[in-house]
């Protein structure tokens, strides 16, 4: 009988499984415990003090979402000169059969409702705040005039002071601009004791109908994007947490003015990765605050001769969310296999989920079936022995004249034509991950073939497996230099710059 996965956790000291969910959304109880900022989280919240919009790049699965409720809850909480943070989120307004098309009104909507609420919400909990906002008798004024219309479910807790009614009839009457609105908003924020408002725009991508439609992921963006002067609002932080699939088109239809606002490209390196894994690990398995976790990280839990955790981690192509899915899959083929509640997990276990990019040891055979998926787009090349393998492979670099290098080694044949296409595509946009698409329509754009125009991503694919031999010839379809980006595209690894 297969072994639940209740018992194997409760063996190994787990009081809550690791992986039950790997959305930053569900899991807001530990998600200040186990979260690991990236190398750009403290440029991202930037100063309250002299808050500036900026954009945040990623795909999906990177981190978006929880750098956006941690960056929330720490400006919040800050002991000197915090924000009040609000989320914008919720686009169903503005999808689906009939709706109205997005514009600035819907947002505004929106913003009132979520900063009055906010802001309810932080007097009820602090009476400093309140009296701060009270001892300013037109601010608190206008703040019970905007409960009274935005979020008349908070309005019990307050008292309301008298003739309200008139300044209630003034503000649905006549309405200010969308700029006077947001200044509004700011002027109430800071009566109550905050440096400035912070508005965060996540999950445009996370809906049905924008999943994979960056046209329409575009449009919904577009009147908020494209408000300048709402935008560079005194008092205000607009942060973007878009999919960086979305980037090119945003430039290309000139929405929102990219070329002046911070971007940013939210990356993970391996380490990154390991660190937020080992500590997920270690508070799931921590019975309390000042003890250590029974387990320390993923390979505690594995009979393994090489780094499981840093071996999930760059399998995972630099996501979070992949790599929780892939220590989740391998506790699953572990479950299904073993009766024992104390046995490890094998080492064949891990690779038949996570294959090794170079390398498979030899003995690796168990009984079962094969694995239903395999993320390896080609079966791994078997080597002897893993301590043979070279851990630092020689840097790529092309020189200006189109040769190419591996460390101190020049390729000596010439690469054909489109391969030489691709390869110089990849190395242009070395710094970041270049989506399938985009990169076929580079390397294709003057090619009359039909069958790459008929399937352009098929004939891209061996046109990379061509490439990587080029590469090393001794290794199949290697990805040591070309990697995948798993979903989206591919990406440059171990490449100098000069």
């Amino acid at each position: 009988m297969p072994l639940s996965r209740a018992t194997f956790l409760e063996r190994r000291g787990f009081h809550r499984d690791p992986f039950d969910t790997v959305r930053a959304e569900r899991e807001r109880d530990l998600l200040p415990a186990w979260f690991v900022p990236s190398e750009l989280f403290t440029t991202i919240v930037g100063t309250p003090t002299r808050p500036e919009p900026c954009l945040v790049f990623a795909p999906t699965g990177h981190g978006k979402t929880s750098h956006r409720i941690e960056m929330a809850r720490r400006v919040q909480e800050r002991a000197d000169d915090p924000a009040l943070a609000v989320s914008l989120t919720d686009f169903s307004g503005v999808l689906g059969a009939g709706a109205p098309p997005p514009d600035l009104d819907y947002y505004l909507t929106q913003l009132r409702v979520l900063v009055v609420e906010a802001l309810a919400d932080q007097l009820r909990a602090s009476g400093e705040r309140l009296r701060r906002m009270q001892a300013d008798s037109a601010a608190y004024a206008r703040f019970c005039a905007l409960l009274a219309l935005f979020a008349p479910d908070r309005q019990p807790a307050f008292f309301l002071p008298p003739n309200l009614e008139g300044m209630i009839q003034h503000y649905r009457q006549q309405p200010p601009s969308a700029q006077r609105w947001l200044g509004l908003l700011v002027g109430l924020t800071r009566s109550a004791g905050f440096a400035s408002l912070y508005v965060l725009v996540d999950g445009v991508d996370e809906w049905h109908e924008t999943r994979d439609d960056l046209e329409l992921q575009a449009r919904v963006l577009a009147p908020l994007l494209n408000a300048a002067g709402l935008l560079d609002s005194e008092g205000v932080a607009f942060k973007f947490f878009l999919p960086i699939a979305l980037r090119e088109l945003l430039l290309a239809q000139r929405i929102g003015r990219l070329e002046i606002m911070r971007s940013l490209m939210l990356e993970w390196r391996p380490q990154d990765l390991v660190a937020m894994l080992e500590q997920r690990l270690i508070i799931c398995s921590q019975l309390s605050q000042t003890s250590q976790g029974s387990t320390r990280c993923f390979s505690d839990l594995c009979a393994a001769d090489f780094d499981v955790d840093l071996h999930l981690a760059k399998r995972a192509d630099c996501s979070p969310r992949e790599l929780l899915r892939l220590a989740d899959m391998v506790v699953t083929r572990h479950l299904a296999r073993s009766d024992d509640p104390d046995a490890p997990i094998a080492a064949a276990t891990v690779l038949e989920v996570a294959p090794m990019a170079e390398y498979q040891p030899s003995g690796l055979a168990v009984g079962g079936p094969p694995p239903a998926t395999v993320l390896s787009p080609e079966p791994p090349r078997r080597l002897p022995n893993p301590a043979a393998v070279s851990t630092d492979p020689p840097l790529l670099f092309v020189d200006k004249r189109g040769d190419v290098w591996l460390g101190d080694r020049r390729i000596a044949q010439k690469l054909p034509r489109l391969r030489q296409r691709c390869l110089d595509y990849l190395w242009a946009h070395r710094n970041r991950r270049v989506s399938s698409k985009e990169l076929a329509d580079d390397v294709y754009r003057d090619d009359p073939d039909p069958d790459l125009r008929a399937d352009p991503t098929g004939s891209l694919r061996k046109l990379i497996r061509n490439l990587r031999e080029d590469l090393e010839p001794e290794v199949k379809n290697s990805l040591t230099y070309i990697d995948n980006a798993t979903g989206f595209g591919y990406v440059l690894r171990n490449f100098r710059d000069e």
